[in-house]
């Protein structure tokens, strides 16, 4: 499925590039016009509200695509696509229009959050001329807030505009954990304080997921069966990070605290159980196939596969005295092969197997 999402996409960048959807109609046709440009030779109305919403909606199933797959790169936004984004956003012809927009908007900040960490992630060694991640989080955060307070009262209960307005003050809080080291590069001569920057990012990313769950939870059932895949893809981000935080070996963090908060191991349980009942109540007999054949049901017995190999990982250490704040040192973090990441930004979500088997297969 992950194959057909990148050959479909592709298809849809290929289309909106052949019919120039993505540019101003030329004043001018070139000498060998192509087929688009001598069918707008005639023609130089602005884009028509299809297709404006046609480019605005290709960028935003693709950018979502192009985030969490990291194979395929989405539509190249272009200063006419701005133009097309504050058209639609002027006529207010329909409510579904304004939600677009928003969606886009929403889009926008969380693709300049990941481009940005992909950027941290291939600089050199940070030197002191060079700006902290941090700074570019909190003027992605800045813009989100400004996105937010701009939305129309009529949507602001609207499910798809907050699973991405979540799902992107998530993204925004790891730029400002990409670049912010769990330990010193040399271990100590003197003890290292909690890092308060950094331990306000990771409960925000908590509480970022928390409510995007919230959210995802609140949607009927019926909902689900046409449900956005870039949905699916923030849920596997959400429950990536989720693990992370659940599992994190930090002394100024407690994991215990999260799994008390938000216990990962219910929230598969609880999807699992909403996954079998979308195909028991929607009369789903997956076109012929044995009953609990369909994609609903496998992808509920593929999560509770999952539960038992986090289970594992999630057993309760044993309890430590506490240590002194004057004290306190940053431990490490462990990844699964024992070794240790210094960075926030050597976590990869996009190797999440076990997402790709349980919705995209």
């Amino acid at each position: 499925m992950t194959t057909s999402i990148c050959t479909f996409a592709n298809l849809a960048i290929a289309a909106v590039q052949h019919l120039g959807l993505h540019k101003s109609i030329s004043s001018e046709p070139s000498q060998v016009p192509s087929a688009s440009e001598a069918f707008h030779a005639d023609n130089r109305a602005p884009r028509t509200g299809e297709e404006q919403r046609a480019v605005l909606g290709c960028f935003l199933l693709t950018s979502s695509f192009s985030s969490s797959i990291k194979i395929i790169d989405s539509l190249r936004w272009t200063p006419h696509m701005e133009e097309c984004l504050r058209d639609l956003d002027g006529r207010r012809e329909h409510v579904l229009d304004q939600s677009l927009v928003q969606q886009v908007r929403l889009q926008l900040v969380a693709e300049r959050a990941t481009l940005t960490r992909a950027y941290e992630n291939v600089m050199e060694p940070r030197t002191t001329l060079r700006p902290s991640p941090v700074l570019y989080a909190q003027a992605l955060l800045s813009h989100l807030d400004e996105i937010r307070t701009s939305t129309l009262p009529v949507l602001h209960q609207c499910a798809p505009i907050q699973l991405h307005a979540y799902a992107a003050q998530l993204s925004i809080n790891e730029v400002a954990l990409s670049g912010d080291p769990a330990v010193k590069d040399k271990v100590g001569t003197s003890p290292t304080p909690p890092n308060l920057s950094r331990l306000k990012h990771l409960h925000a990313s908590l509480h970022a997921i928390k409510s995007w769950l919230e959210v995802f939870f609140s949607l009927p059932l019926a909902s689900f069966i046409g449900l956005p895949t870039c949905h699916i893809f923030q849920f596997r981000h959400c429950m990536g990070m989720l693990f992370v935080l659940s599992t994190l070996e930090d002394a100024s963090w407690s994991a215990a605290d999260v799994r008390a908060d938000l216990d990962i191991l219910a929230v598969v349980d609880r999807v699992s159980e909403r996954f079998r009942r979308i195909a028991r109540e929607g009369g789903i007999d997956a076109h012929g196939e044995a009953q609990g054949e369909d994609v609903w049901t496998r992808a509920a017995e593929r999560l509770q596969g999952l539960k038992h190999l986090w289970a594992g990982k999630l057993t309760p250490r044993p309890a430590v005295l506490p240590v002194p704040v004057d004290a306190m040192t940053v431990t490490p973090a462990m990844d699964t092969s024992g070794a240790l990441f210094a960075n926030w930004s050597d976590l990869d979500f996009s190797n999440f197997d076990w997402v790709n088997s349980s919705f995209l297969s």
